[in-house]
């Protein structure tokens, strides 16, 4: 569907353009990152967990959200054992099954084996190397790297083992095995320690920036102005992958131009609004300052030219007040704002009239905004519909006039995606779990959704599916079905035209999988 020839070229382009700015090597903020930070208690769980002699149980979990750095701890890990260690290494990306991590412990021991032996006569002979091992006083290790992606007999398999022998066993997984990894180790009467990764606190961020900047050659001050690393602060919880992800987009707004144009709109939208809610408050400020000897009835009208404000739009006799919303959803997470803008301003009718003036009232929903999520993921701001309230009051002579009549034009929900066009839940829960997709788009309306499918030339590589958060509906759209994390990442690599401009997140379909359930559940509950 996409071009790798393309996308080769759009990467050595940006290459090229990060080299350039900033005196920069490379793009600090894009994968591979290599290195390991050693601030925000990174460096004590390093520490604690290279010496394996000094361990009190012999089953020890990593644990955190993804992102969050795990794997950078994993892979450094690797690389600073103690010298008396024999460590199998392992990643639940590329072995899962029982037999698999059985093959991979005996290979990563150095230990010869049968390619047909039985699973069980594999087993003993791990338990006996790592006896005869134990005996001269050397340690035998498994570490695992994403072994939330385990089956549950290979986790049993893994912890018999420790139970069996004199093996120690190392789990970096995220929270969600957590109660899994509990129960086994219950069955088998066997204690764990678990050590849970957090995210950065918000000195560390500041610190693991100019680290990741240090690694590019940089040699200045942090880019970042105080806003925009409050801005990382706050939406990222302090997880590295968003802080990365966040201060790649800033990086690349920099080096094309677009953090100024950002800047300087912004503030000029928020000016006017002030000056026109300034100008609104002092009018109703004058119409309670009134004497009240005398009623004031408060007519719409529309002013002459040569006395017109220049608050007022004079294209139209009667005003109106429009109301419009944009909500921009994001990963992990998905916030919305909104903006109101009165285009007009009802004025006082020169002559008082005796009689009482009509009272109409707009409301307007105003949802609670969202957190946004430490995803991987940017998505496009998504525009909600526009809903239009007209109102129109008549002035009467007569000394009782009646209120005007309020004509409300409701806003008209979406219509779910129509059955059998695109992929949609069952499709996901027919496929395997232990592969996985790329989330694109969480999008607030079902005919957004459809149009964007749409607008691709192959959507048989997309599928969709809803879900409920804090009393709405959103619509996910995901991308494809891959064998590995890495595939997942090399066909995103590949995106050109409107999907060029999405930060895909990278999911393993058993997770996705069971927030499709847990939503089915919900909506018959």
């Amino acid at each position: 569907m996409y071009s790798m020839s393309s996308a080769a070229k759009q990467v050595e382009s940006a290459a090229m353009n990060q080299k350039t700015f900033l005196g920069l090597s490379h793009n600090p903020f894009t994968p591979p990152r290599e290195g390991f930070f050693t601030g925000a208690d990174r460096k004590t769980h390093l520490d604690h967990l290279r010496h394996l002699s000094q361990w009190s149980r012999r089953i020890l979990v990593v644990s955190g959200p993804f992102g969050i750095g795990k794997s950078s701890l994993f892979r450094e890990l690797s690389s600073s054992l103690e010298p008396n260690t024999k460590a199998a290494r392992l990643s639940g990306t590329v072995v899962t099954t029982q037999r698999e991590v059985l093959v991979g412990m005996l290979q990563g021991f150095g230990v010869a084996a049968q390619t047909n032996a039985h699973t069980a006569d594999l087993s003993k002979l791990i338990a006996t190397h790592v006896n005869e091992q134990d005996g001269m006083g050397r340690i035998c290790m498994v570490m695992v790297d994403d072994a939330h992606l385990l089956d549950t007999q290979a986790l049993e398999q893994l912890m018999s083992l420790v139970s069996a022998s004199a093996l120690r066993l190392l789990l970096f997984t995220e929270t969600s095995k957590i109660s899994t990894l509990n129960d086994i180790a219950k069955d088998q009467a066997l204690e764990w320690f678990e050590i849970r990764i957090t995210g950065f606190p918000k000195a560390e961020i500041r610190n693991y920036l100019e680290w990741r900047f240090r690694q590019a050659q940089y040699r200045g001050r942090l880019p970042f102005t105080d806003e925009q690393l409050n801005k990382i602060v706050q939406r990222s919880d302090g997880n590295p992958s968003v802080i990365d992800s966040i201060a790649n987009r800033l990086l690349t707004d920099m080096e094309s131009g677009e953090t100024g144009k950002k800047v300087s709109g912004f503030p000029m939208t928020h000016a006017a609004l002030a000056v026109m809610l300034v100008v609104l408050m002092g009018l109703v400020y004058l119409f309670v300052q009134q004497p009240q000897e005398t009623s004031i009835d408060v007519v719409e009208t529309s002013v002459p030219a040569e006395e017109s404000s220049p608050f007022v739009d004079q294209a139209a006799d009667t005003p109106q007040l429009d109301l419009t919303e944009t909500a921009a959803v994001n990963p992990p997470e998905e916030a919305e704002t909104q903006l109101e803008t009165v285009d007009q301003q009802p004025q006082l009718a020169e002559q008082p009239q005796p009689a009482e003036p009509p009272v109409e009232v707009v409301q307007a929903d105003d949802p609670a905004p969202e957190p946004e999520t430490a995803a991987d993921t940017e998505v496009p701001p998504v525009v909600e519909a526009v809903a239009e309230t007209e109102t129109e009051t008549e002035t009467e002579t007569e000394p009782e006039p009646e209120p005007a009549p309020v004509n409300v034009i409701p806003v008209v929900e979406s219509n779910p995606l129509p059955d059998g066009v695109f992929k949609s839940a069952s499709w996901i829960l027919q496929q395997d779990p232990n592969r996985f997709t790329l989330q694109l788009l969480s999008l607030s309306t079902a005919a957004r959704a459809e149009a964007f499918m749409n607008r691709q030339a192959d959507t048989s590589d997309f599928a969709w599916y809803q879900m409920q958060r804090d009393n709405r509906t959103l619509y996910v759209i995901i991308y494809g079905v891959f064998s590995s994390r890495e595939a997942a990442q090399s066909a995103a690599a590949g995106f050109t035209g409107e999907m060029a401009s999405i930060k895909p997140w990278v999911r393993p379909l058993n997770l996705v999988q069971d927030t499709v359930r847990s939503n089915r559940q919900g909506s018959a509950r």
